[in-house]
């Protein structure tokens, strides 16, 4: 007999989704070219592999898309990679 809108008997935690990672990266250095002046090149990555951030399985059990996932996190939505290039030049 199946009853909609009663608590179930699970355990929290037992649906697991995909995870979230997100790598970002950094380079820089200073070339000095006097005693005063310095060039400074600095190159950040944001989201290096490119990897996409899904959402949770549904887990309506009468639904018709049970167990897909159809939809990013919308919590942590994923960019896209950004990649960033700097230069400063202090005196």
């Amino acid at each position: 007999l199946f009853r909609s809108n009663v608590f179930g008997n699970s355990r929290n935690g037992v649906i697991r989704g995909p995870r979230y990672l997100n790598v970002d990266s950094s380079m820089f250095k200073d070339f000095h070219i006097t005693e005063g002046q310095a060039i400074g090149f600095r190159f950040d990555a944001f989201n290096v592999f490119n990897i996409a951030s899904y959402g949770n399985p549904d887990i309506g059990i009468t639904d018709s898309a049970f167990g897909n996932i159809s939809d990013q996190n919308p919590a942590v939505r994923s960019q896209e990679r950004r990649l960033q290039f700097a230069l400063r030049y202090s005196f």
